[in-house]
C-alpha cells in the first residue's frame, strides 16, 4: 500500500518573480528594490516595482527589526519617504505590542483556592509591624495552611 506524502508540493511563482536590489546608507537601514520580472528575465512593465524598507530601533527588550513597504516610484522617492514611514512603522509596531501586552497581562488566571491563600499571605504578612518582626512573613505549613512566623497566628 503507498502512503501519502505529507510534504507540501515546493514551487516558485513564475508569474510572481521579482529582481531584487538592495540600497543601504549604511547608517540607518536599507531599501530593497523589487523589481518585477517575467520567466526569462527581462523587466516585467505590466507590474509595479515595490520598495521595502528595513531599519531597527532599540527597545528594553533589544533591537526590534522593522519592515515596511512604501509607495514610491522611484529610488529617491523612496530615500526621501523613508523617515516619515519608519516613524508610521515605529508607531505601529509599538501599537501592537502595547496590544500584546494588554492581551498577556489579562491572560493570568489565579484559581480560587489559590487567591484564598494568596490574600491570607497578604493579611499575615501585616500581622506584625514592628521592626524586629517585619521580615519574618507567614510560614506555609502545607499547601492550604498559612501560620504568622512570629506568633504562630493561622491565617
Amino acid at each position: 500500500m503507498e502512503e501519502a506524502s505529507q510534504t507540501p508540493e515546493i514551487q516558485m511563482d513564475a508569474e510572481g518573480l521579482c529582481r531584487e536590489e538592495v540600497f543601504t546608507d549604511n547608517r540607518i537601514g536599507t531599501i530593497h528594490r523589487l523589481t518585477p520580472v517575467t520567466a526569462n528575465g527581462d523587466v516585467d512593465t505590466s507590474r509595479q516595482v515595490q520598495y521595502i524598507e528595513a531599519t531597527q530601533i532599540m527597545i528594553p527588550g533589544g533591537a526590534l527589526p522593522l519592515n515596511f513597504e512604501i509607495p514610491a516610484d522611484s529610488l529617491q522617492a523612496a530615500v526621501e519617504g523613508f523617515g516619515t514611514a519608519a516613524q508610521q512603522a515605529v508607531e505601529q509596531t509599538m501599537e501592537e505590542l502595547r496590544e500584546l501586552q494588554r492581551q498577556q497581562s489579562s491572560s493570568i488566571v489565579i484559581p480560587k483556592t489559590g487567591m484564598a491563600l494568596v490574600q491570607r499571605e497578604a493579611a499575615l504578612s501585616s500581622c506584625h509591624e514592628s521592626p524586629e518582626t517585619a521580615n519574618t512573613g507567614p510560614v506555609r505549613v502545607d499547601h492550604m495552611h498559612l501560620v504568622c512566623r512570629a506568633c504562630r497566628r493561622p491565617g
